[in-house]
């Protein structure tokens, strides 16, 4: 392994623990890397899901305000209701996130960097993450019970 492979795998080590998906003892010898999956997901702190989700909906509605489109001519071109569109921009939680996501889109809300390049970029780091991460995920399961 060469100096610059190295550092990506420093890199992304890095990017693993400070999102707390897992915990890495690395052997510098051997270049042995053994990874500790966490067990829960990472905590979620102060976040307020409730809160990000009315964020989301007011920007919606505000970008919708700002193009000059009413709520039912929004819900009509996301394809909801009326009443699922007011849903949105109040933030409730109830609602599809596909639906969420295409009246943000259709509102015009960047939900990701514009920027193709760095879209790109983020992209093929996930793969990255992902490549590390397995396939599966299973859970230990008891001893046999054949006592029967």
């Amino acid at each position: 392994m060469d100096g610059k492979e190295l550092n990506e795998l420093r890199e992304l080590v890095e990017f693993l623990k400070a999102n707390a998906i897992a915990e890495f003892d690395m052997e510098r010898s051997d270049l042995k890397v053994r990874i500790k999956f966490a067990s829960e997901a990472p905590a979620a702190g102060n976040v307020d899901m409730a809160q990000l989700a009315r964020l989301l909906g007011n920007q919606i509605r505000a970008a919708r305000i700002r193009r000059e489109i009413t709520q039912a001519e929004l819900a009509e071109r996301v394809g909801v209701s009326t009443m699922t569109m007011a849903k949105i921009e109040r933030g409730d939680l109830g609602v599809a996130l596909g639906s969420v996501f295409e009246a943000a889109v259709v509102a015009g809300v960047a939900l990701f960097d514009p920027d193709p390049d760095r879209r790109l970029g983020e992209v093929r780091r996930i793969r990255d993450v992902l490549t590390l991460l397995p396939d599966q995920v299973h859970h230990e399961r008891g001893p046999v019970r054949d006592d029967f």
